[in-house]
């Protein structure tokens, strides 16, 4: 069956190694105080700790792994293979952050629904730095993106959280402090 014009626009980058703008990474990081980078490619690490491709991330034990774990995986159609991962291994007491678009029309988005602790969205699309200019005009993502929160075992829906992207948004300071004391203590 042929694409769309329209999906073969939103899934046209022939790159998945774009890169978290740091501003992101770094009020998230504040929250969460992540250890591991379970998805860089080696230059775009945003931890001391990470997997690259030659590490094969999908295969390794993530739960052996200490405190929270950071994941932007490949957007690609290989994005349920990810998603899989994180709920597999959350239910063996992983603790892992993956930004991902907010596709709430994909078995992806269902398996992340069932898993996940938290599902942050934000408000406004998230614009990633090209991997080969840094220095280029960043522009938006084709599509919204979410947090997805992923901590030990659960059988209840998800808190949904609305986000900002520079803490101007719908969640404050305030909010952010709030929401890592909650995750400390697995509420």
């Amino acid at each position: 069956m042929a694409k769309s014009p329209t999906w073969k626009t939103l899934h046209s980058s022939s790159r998945q190694n774009w890169r978290t703008p740091p501003q992101l990474f770094d009020r998230l990081n504040k929250v969460f105080n992540f250890q591991v980078d379970l998805a860089s490619d080696g230059d775009n690490a945003l931890c001391e700790r990470h997997y690259t491709p030659l590490d094969d991330s999908l295969a390794q034990p993530w739960h052996l792994e200490p405190g929270w774990q950071w994941l932007n995986p490949p957007y690609g159609r290989d994005l349920s293979l990810w998603m899989t991962k994180a709920a597999v291994e959350a239910r063996k007491g992983a603790k892992i952050a993956v930004l991902a678009f907010s596709c709430t029309d994909t078995q992806w988005f269902r398996t992340a629904w069932d898993a996940s602790r938290e599902i942050w969205f934000f408000s406004k699309r998230i614009k990633f730095l090209d991997p080969d200019d840094p220095d280029a005009k960043r522009t938006p993502a084709p599509k919204g993106s979410a947090l997805y929160v992923f901590s030990g075992a659960t059988d209840v829906p998800p808190k949904v959280r609305l986000c900002g992207l520079d803490g101007s948004g719908w969640a404050t300071k305030r909010d952010l402090k709030r929401w890592q004391h909650q995750l400390d203590l697995g509420v």
